[in-house]
């Protein structure tokens, strides 16, 4: 997670995976590995046809084809109505739940028509939902939400998702929190804070 599309490197993934699960490896099952990605929706079936032991995350971040074009435009190629096609697919090959990711931004996907579209997306479907609050980085592109926001957002979304989680950040003072890889240079300071 965090380290680039999984699904773009299909066979390395395969092999990792397989070398993972192995009782000769590292003997993790399904529920220790979760693949996420940003969504492509053959490689998602193709996955879930391959016989390795893994968990999906998708991230949406988005309830809106258009939306989602504008937050992700390099993976949203596909409509949102097929990642959640192919993430069922997985589902039903798996007897697990895919987790749909969703950063809240504030003022962007934060509203309660997108409370209630994120509801009807998922409304009976076998799909825990992780609301990721936002963290701020230093370019202030993005307002992270306040508590209250995430509570109403939480409120809408409960009596329509099967499941909901909110993931809580620690580090976000230090930029080590969830989507923060920030490093800084200093004078004569290495990122770590260490002499040159």
């Amino acid at each position: 997670m965090g380290m680039g599309e999984p699904l773009l490197n299909y066979d390395g993934l395969v092999g990792a995976l397989r070398t993972l699960n192995d009782p000769l490896g590292l003997n993790l099952g399904a529920k220790r590995i979760t693949v996420s990605t940003s969504g492509f929706p053959d490689r998602i079936r193709q996955l879930a046809d391959e016989g390795v032991k893994c968990s999906l995350a998708l991230s949406l971040n988005a309830t809106t084809d258009e939306q989602r074009r504008e937050l992700m435009p390099k993976a949203s190629r596909e409509p949102i109505s097929e990642l959640l096609a192919a993430a069922r697919y997985f589902t039903s090959h798996r007897n697990r739940r895919a987790t749909l990711e969703y950063v809240m931004l504030g003022d962007v996907n934060t509203s309660d028509d997108d409370a209630r579209r994120l509801g009807q997306l998922t409304r009976g479907l076998p799909f825990k939902v992780n609301l990721i609050p936002y963290n701020p980085g230093r370019t202030g592109r993005y307002r992270p939400v306040s508590e209250e926001e995430l509570q109403r957002f939480v409120r809408i979304l409960l009596p329509f998702a099967p499941t909901v989680t909110i993931r809580r950040s620690r580090g976000a003072d230090i930029d080590a929190a969830c989507g923060q890889l920030w490093t800084q240079s200093l004078g004569n300071k290495n990122p770590a804070g260490g002499a040159r």
